[in-house]
C-alpha cells in the first residue's frame, strides 16, 4: 500500500514536472533490517522543491486528498503537511526536513545530492543515502521523543549498523542544513547514540521546542510554548479564541464524529471546552518541565 501510494503520488507530480524524494518507506526499512516487511507505517514522507510546493499541494487535491487542517494563527509550520483520503496510507508532503533551520532550497539541494534513484512499482523515485539515512533516523527519533518505540527501535538499529566515521559524516549533514540541535538530541535518545554524540563532540543545548518534542506527547503543552511567544495580548486572545473554537475544518480533521453531520460538528464543539479543560493542567506541567530541561540543557 505504502509503495503503491507513493508510486501514484510520484507520477502525478512528475507529469507537473515536480521532482520527489521518498524520504522514508521499504527502502530504508531494508537497510535498516533486510526486509522491508520489519517495519510497518501508515504514511507516506515525500519531500518536493519548496517552490514546486503550492503546485504540489494542487496536485494532491487532484487525486482526492485533503489537507488536514492543523495550523494555529500566529505559528508557523513545522516541516511538511498531511494529506488524508477516505482510503489508504496518509501522505505527509514536505518542503523541508524536520529540525533543519537552513533556508528550504538549501535543504533541498543538499537532501537531492545525497539520494539515489530506487525502483519502486515498476518506476523509479529517488531515495536517501549513505550518511542522509543516518540524519534522518536521528532527526526522526528526536522528533517523536523517547517514548516513540519504533523510531528509538530503527535509532538503535541505524548504530549497531553504521561506525562512528559515518555517523561523522551525518553529523556534518546535519551542520550543513543547521539540523544539529535535534539530530544530537535525537541520538542522546538512547546510551549507544549517546556515546557517539560524546565522541562527535555534539552540543547538548537543547530549545524549548526541541524539549517539548523529546518529552512524552502531552495535549496542549505546545500551546503554552505558542501563549509565551505570542507578541501581546491581542495575538495571545486570537490564539485562545482559535483554540476554543477552531474553523469546522479543523474540527473535522481533529474529530472523526464531527464529519458525520452537522449535528456531529455541533457536538464536537460543545466537546472542545471540556477537552481543553481536562488537558489544560497536565500540559502546563509537561511544558514546565520542558522549559526545565531546556535551561539545565544551557549548563551541561
Amino acid at each position: 500500500m505504502l509503495e503503491a501510494t507513493a508510486d501514484e503520488v510520484a507520477r502525478a507530480l512528475g507529469a507537473r514536472r515536480i521532482e520527489v524524494i521518498l524520504l522514508r518507506g521499504p527502502a530504508l526499512t531494508e537497510w535498516l533490517y533486510g526486509n522491508a516487511a520489519v517495519r510497518t507505517s501508515i504514511d507516506v514522507d515525500l519531500l518536493v522543491p519548496p517552490d514546486a510546493f503550492s503546485t504540489a499541494e494542487a496536485t494532491m487535491r487532484g487525486l482526492g486528498y485533503a489537507c488536514s487542517v492543523d495550523v494555529t494563527p500566529g505559528t508557523e509550520l513545522d516541516h511538511a503537511v498531511t494529506w488524508r483520503r477516505s482510503a489508504g496510507a496518509t501522505v505527509d508532503l514536505h518542503w523541508t526536513i524536520v529540525g533543519a533551520l537552513a533556508p528550504s532550497p538549501h535543504v533541498w539541494q543538499t537532501v537531492r545530492s545525497h539520494s539515489q534513484p530506487r525502483a519502486l512499482s515498476g518506476s523509479e523515485i529517488k531515495v536517501p543515502a549513505g550518511e542522509l539515512r543516518l540524519l534522518l533516523v536521528a532527526l526522526h527519533a528526536g522528533q517523536h521523543g523517547r517514548d516513540h518505540a519504533r523510531t528509538v527501535g530503527d535509532l538503535n538499529r541505524a548504530l549497531e549498523l553504521a561506525d562512528t566515521h559515518k555517523w561523522a559524516a551525518a553529523a556534518a549533514l546535519a551542520e550543513r542544513i543547521d539540523a544539529v540541535e535535534l539530530f544530537a538530541a535525537g541520538l542522546r535518545l538512547t546510551p549507544p547514540g549517546s556515546r557517539v554524540a560524546a565522541e562527535l563532540g555534539l552540543p547538548s543545548r537543547i530549545s524549548l521546542g526541541t524539549a517539548l518534542r523529546l518529552a512524552t506527547p502531552v495535549p496542549t503543552a505546545g500551546g503554552y510554548r505558542w501563549l509565551e511567544s505570542a507578541p501581546g495580548s491581542r495575538a495571545r486572545a486570537k490564539l485562545l479564541f482559535f483554540k476554543l473554537f477552531p474553523p469546522a475544518a479543523f474540527m473535522r480533521d481533529w474529530r472523526p464524529l464531527a464529519r458525520r453531520s452537522n449535528f456531529g460538528l455541533a457536538l464536537a464543539y460543545l466537546y472542545r471546552p471540556l477537552w481543553l479543560a481536562r488537558w489544560a493542567f497536565p500540559g502546563y506541567l509537561a511544558w514546565r518541565r520542558a522549559r526545565r530541561a531546556a535551561r539545565d540543557s544551557e549548563r551541561t
